[in-house]
């Protein structure tokens, strides 16, 4: 194993992105709460483990856990898809666990995490609960603490795009606290959030709606925004608890304009850009689409459903196959071009170019063109190294994106 010192930007639930490609389908979630001023620590993060226990895995999630006088820790999760699992891997210690579901066993089953059961869990997203204070006291003077104890605790709440039970689960893992909210006493405990366990079409009430192989889940303005794949519409959970059909029309097609008669076909994962705007990776359509502030939709990459292929250029002219995945990067729009096996770029003015990869599949370490990824389906962008999902390469890589060197990360 090796090891470096990294620079990591410190950001509670960094941009949580996912996606998974069965059907294609994806989440990711983006919690208002979690949005805080960042700042640069110095982690230990570890280039490349052996490990060899990875099956198709489709998501990928940092989390923070902020430490008293001591530089912040950080937590990857990932849906380790084709085992019906989630894993955690903690990068200063190197340590890759088990930390839901049964290994190998679909199903579907709530409680402890340890006899839990998904089926193939993709979508990945979540935000960091942090509570802190002085718990003690080291040293007293005329009865005064002059030397207290602080004490740092933090929560992870995790949201899992369990696809094919059709449901959303949640998770809370991570220490204990009075005002663990929603979290109290569910510690280490999977439940189910959204969806009635019954593939359909129906809104209502959370526990009662029904959706098909849902996708991309965002927390915006107090509304939770849910990528209805299969259903190919957007579905929007308000704060009461209901859901209903925000954008598309439950008939696949490629169609821009307002958001209730737009169409979309397999729509993935969302986000949303700096300016409020949402992105969607439109992966039956070959397409990028964006939903404006006003509601309207427009392609902002690709040609449509009829048109995949492999091309660079303007938006109105380049070519996609299968985009499952996008992040942002200082201005920048980065794509997990699935089909394609490679990585692309949407500029500021809207020139698609080929960032990482090729049309040929493989498990290339090296230069940016030089590397080579087998069905990449997430991609997460920290402080300037790209993590992704390598899906059929049973593998994590990364990009160190100011030298432009890709290499394992989990492999």
């Amino acid at each position: 194993m090796r090891s470096r010192k990294l620079a990591v930007l410190s950001v509670a639930a960094c941009t949580a992105v996912l996606f998974v490609l069965v059907s294609g389908v994806g989440a990711s979630f983006f919690p208002a709460s979690s949005r805080r001023a960042p700042h640069v620590t110095e982690v230990e993060v570890f280039a490349t483990y052996q490990f060899n226990t990875l099956k198709n895995p489709t998501s990928l999630l940092w989390l923070d856990e902020p430490q008293h006088n001591a530089p912040t820790k950080y937590v990857l999760y990932i849906s380790d898809s084709a085992n019906h699992v989630l894993r955690s891997f903690k990068p200063d210690t190197g340590q890759l666990s088990l930390l839901a579901g049964t290994l190998g066993s679909a199903g579907y089953v709530n409680g402890n995490a340890a006899s839990a059961k998904f089926f193939y869990p993709v979508g990945l997203a979540g935000e960091r609960r942090t509570w802190g204070g002085q718990t003690g006291c080291n040293q007293w003077w005329n009865a005064t603490c002059i030397s207290p104890v602080i004490s740092v605790y933090s929560t992870h709440v995790l949201h899992i795009n369990d696809s094919q039970n059709y449901v959303v689960r949640r998770l809370c893992t991570g220490t204990q606290h009075q005002n663990s909210g929603d979290c109290t006493n569910q510690m280490g405990v999977v439940t189910t959030v959204i969806g009635n366990h019954t593939k359909g079409y129906t809104d209502g009430p959370a526990a009662s709606a029904s959706l098909s192989s849902l996708a991309g889940h965002s927390d915006i303005g107090g509304s939770c925004y849910i990528n209805d794949a299969e259903n190919h519409c957007i579905r929007a959970k308000d704060s009461s608890g209901n859901v209903s059909t925000f954008a598309g029309t439950a008939y696949p097609g490629f169609v821009d304009g307002y958001r209730t008669s737009a169409r979309f076909n397999v729509p993935t994962k969302m986000i949303s850009d700096a300016s409020g705007n949402m992105l969607v990776a439109d992966v039956g359509n070959n397409a990028v689409r964006k939903i404006d502030t006003g509601g309207y939709v427009t392609t902002v990459g690709g040609q449509g459903p009829t048109l995949p292929g492999y091309a660079d250029g303007p938006g109105s002219v380049a070519k996609f196959h299968r985009p499952t995945s996008i992040a942002q990067w200082n201005g920048d729009t980065y794509v997990a071009d699935s089909g394609n096996n490679c990585i692309r770029k949407i500029d500021s003015s809207g020139n698609v170019s080929t960032y990482a990869g090729s049309t040929q599949p493989g498990l290339v370490n090296g230069s940016l063109s030089q590397a080579r990824f087998s069905m990449p389906t997430d991609l997460v962008i920290l402080n300037g190294f790209m993590y992704i999902a390598d899906s059929a390469n049973n593998a994590i890589r990364v990009i160190n994106m100011s030298t432009g060197v890709v290499s394992n990360y989990i492999t």
